[in-house]
């Protein structure tokens, strides 16, 4: 009996010990953890998701107002620089070519024309009525005269009653008849002596020169018109990936309306979405990790990024407030496509591991308190 009863108190003993180990050993790696939580350090992270773009994106809008007419790629294609990717109606643009070629050719006939009746005026620039002003002027000055003289002789027989009123009244006709068409020739002559010929001769010229601008001006006009073709194919502006574009000909557009979406494919970006109460942490120029979800990254790793913006205006998804953040990527070693999703982790540093765990930066809280520097 005192055998057993020894053995089961040794028994106990040793069990007390272990339990006393045991306690010690947890209180002891309960310090140490404290003590590391207070002054160790680890990597502070911002996460997010996010989706790859291209680094520059294209919004082309139509530089008219007319239906489409043919859709020359689809949403997800590869297009080089230059490649025409949409064409629009263009029918109303041509018919407008057709009239101003016709115009066009209609004034080239009529300068022909003019220069045609500009050289007949300047071999006889006065009009058929002014050509014998100077013959019929003094042929006029002789009748005037001698019909002042018959009147001077007719109105001394009226006096002695050799004649009757009838005929001194037809010769006084004559005479202001004669007087009238003295005074409308030497006007005439008038005007031929100050340059009508000249005159009519430089505005013939100056007509010509006229309908030769309006050539100018209308084949300038046409020019245009047929550059302005270009506006109705749109053209890709870099090469990319057409992220957006109709899927089918016969929507109407009006001019200004964004038709295509086109992402460069030259360099690629990640949009990702931060929430509001971690983005204070983010900064322009720390290094990214991104996980994309096309390829597991326990297999490929991950993609290397930086910081480059920070946009100001958030986005409100599911009533919670993200800003975007774009994050160029630094090396590509599989592809990425565009659209694709990924999750971010944003190296923001390296914090003391209670502050960390806490969701803030020990710097701005001792600076708070007072007790920065």
């Amino acid at each position: 009996m005192a055998t057993s009863t020894t053995k089961k108190r040794s028994t106990i003993k040793r069990q007390l010990r272990l339990f006393r180990r045991i306690v010690l050993t947890i209180f002891l790696l309960g310090i140490a953890m404290f003590m590391i939580l207070i002054f160790g350090f680890m990597e502070d992270q911002v996460e997010g998701t996010g989706s790859v773009t291209g680094i520059r994106e294209y919004y082309i809008k139509s530089l008219v107002s007319a239906r489409t007419t043919k859709i020359l790629c689809h949403e997800g294609e590869e297009v080089p620089r230059g490649r025409a990717m949409l064409e629009f109606d263009a029918r109303d643009q041509h018919d407008r070519i057709a009239l101003l070629r016709n115009e066009a050719k209609e004034l080239e006939l009529e300068i022909k024309a003019r220069e045609k009746s500009l050289e007949l005026l300047r071999q006889d620039p006065l009009p058929e009525y002014y050509r014998h002003t100077k013959i019929a002027l003094d042929e006029a000055e002789s009748k005037l005269e001698r019909s002042k003289y018959e009147l001077e002789v007719y109105t001394r027989l009226y006096e002695q009653k050799a004649i009757s009123r009838r005929e001194i009244l037809k010769i006084e006709m004559e005479h202001l008849a004669n007087t009238s068409t003295v005074k409308r020739l030497q006007e005439d002559w008038q005007k031929l002596q100050d340059g009508m010929a000249r005159q009519i001769v430089s505005q013939a010229e100056g007509e010509l020169a006229l309908t030769r601008q309006r050539l100018a001006s209308k084949q300038t006009e046409l020019e245009l018109a047929i550059k302005h073709l270009e506006d109705y194919i749109i053209y890709a502006p870099d090469a990319g990936i057409v992220t957006d574009i109709p899927p089918r000909p016969g929507g109407y557009f009006e001019k200004g309306e964004q038709v295509v979406k086109l992402a460069a494919n030259r360099n690629k970006k990640v949009v990702a979405m931060i929430d509001e109460k971690q983005v204070f942490k983010v900064e322009k120029g720390q290094k990214v990790r991104i996980a994309s979800r096309q390829y597991n990254y326990f297999d490929y790793g991950y993609f290397d990024g930086e910081v480059d913006e920070i946009y100001q205006l958030p986005e409100e998804i599911n009533g919670v407030y993200y800003y975007p953040v774009k994050i160029i990527l630094i090396n590509e070693p599989q592809p990425l496509r565009f659209g694709s999703s990924c999750e971010v982790t944003i190296i923001t540093g390296h914090e003391r591991i209670i502050f960390a765990l806490l969701g803030f930066r020990s710097k701005d809280y001792l600076k708070r308190r007072g007790l920065g520097q």
